[in-house]
């Protein structure tokens, strides 16, 4: 949305000619809703281009790896544990996993 916001606008305020720039919003609209049907058929495509869940802590543990391939820094995780209950402590965690749409999901042992 970012991107085709970015392209139109430049239509809008004279910046670019009006139809090439039209022209590449809707190529860009097409080309989403087009992977959007193929990830429908193929559902194994899905992984390839929206990733899967990294679970970063389990019982308390953290898993470095998984936040280093997540780019998860320790501080990341220190918000998503003062957002969830005003700041648990790891200690308390059951798991935690950084989900595909890019937010960390926590579940304490007391769930």
């Amino acid at each position: 949305m970012v991107l085709l916001g970015a392209i139109l606008s430049r239509a809008v305020a004279g910046a670019s000619a009006m139809i090439p720039t039209l022209r590449a919003g809707a190529t860009i609209v097409i080309l989403h809703r087009t992977l959007a049907m193929i990830i429908m058929r193929w559902p194994a495509l899905n992984n390839l281009v929206s990733g899967h869940e990294r679970q970063l802590v389990r019982e308390g543990k953290l898993n470095r790896e998984e936040m280093r391939s997540g780019l998860i820094s320790h501080a990341d995780l220190k918000i998503a544990l003062r957002k969830k209950g005003g700041g648990i402590d790891l200690d308390e965690v059951a798991s935690a996993a950084l989900e595909r749409n890019g937010e960390i999901s926590i579940r304490t042992k007391s769930e």
